[in-house]
């Protein structure tokens, strides 16, 4: 069942978001009910945002940062 607007941001949270090393982009968007070039799109605006060049690098910053 699609989320609602409601509970998407829930989706969100650290703790329930997919590891962008370990799962496949499909896997990521089916999980979060979004298409795959949306899921391409986040990730390719947070790589450059963050000044990182693999997603690796991305999930190692964001492994550290939810740690707190």
């Amino acid at each position: 069942m699609p989320p609602t607007l409601a509970t998407t941001a829930d989706t969100w949270r650290p703790q329930r978001r997919p590891s962008p090393t370990r799962a496949p982009t499909k896997q990521i968007a089916h999980s979060l009910f979004v298409s795959v070039r949306t899921v391409e799109s986040h990730v390719r605006s947070a790589l450059a945002k963050l000044g990182f060049s693999t997603r690796t690098e991305l999930a190692l910053w964001v492994r550290h940062r939810s740690r707190g």
